[in-house]
């Protein structure tokens, strides 16, 4: 388990760090153009009520934030909008939650949340046929918060446990976190792969 605090952000953003250093920039899945499934385990542990990011893929900006009665799930789209769901709030104080977000080029994308403490579940799909997830160069994912410090006011930032990360392509798993090896600020990529977690 890794705690990152209400006034810190860590980022999956491999090729910032050295384009050439990982073996398989997993980042670089997240560009709009190809499958991936992300897949998080965590647990929220900030009492504030503003609105809380869980995660946020950037620049494309997609994200899940919490509200006081309910999280919003934002998608970004290559035409320049955005969609803002609605949905029931599962994601409490201090209990665990398992979440996974998968993208499907001109299929779908898929939310799954399941709140381990309570047993409740949501299954939310939206139909990406025919419409461009938003296409990026070099995107990234910033956890426990809406942006990286620079360009954040920190008011969204949010205390959170990390317990797994999980990246896939199809069936090939590109970067798996437990949060239990640090290196430099860096939490280790169990696969070898070098597709870091780390400090921003």
């Amino acid at each position: 388990m890794f705690n990152i605090p209400k006034d810190d952000v860590w980022v999956f953003w491999p090729t910032t760090i050295c384009n050439t250093f990982p073996e398989d920039a997993g980042n670089m899945y997240l560009n709009g153009k190809q499958h991936f499934k992300l897949e998080l385990d965590f647990e929220l542990t900030d009492e504030t009520d503003h609105y809380k990011a869980i995660f946020n893929i950037l620049p494309a900006y997609s994200m899940l934030k919490l509200l006081r009665d309910r999280m919003i799930f934002v998608a970004s789209f290559n035409d320049d909008t955005k969609e803002d769901h609605n949905l029931p709030l599962l994601v409490q104080l201090n209990h665990r939650v398992f979440l996974t977000y998968e993208f499907e080029p001109d299929k779908y994308i898929k939310l799954f949340i399941r709140n381990n403490t309570t047993g409740d579940e949501i299954n939310f799909h939206i139909n990406m046929k025919g419409r461009e997830f938003k296409y990026e160069d070099e995107p990234f994912i910033v956890l426990a918060g809406d942006n990286i410090p620079e360009r954040s006011d920190k008011e969204h930032f949010t205390g959170v446990a990390f317990y797994e990360f999980k990246l896939f392509h199809r069936e090939r798993l590109l970067s798996h976190h437990t949060f239990d090896e640090f290196i430099h600020e860096k939490s280790v990529d169990k696969t070898g792969n070098c597709n870091f977690i780390h400090k921003f």
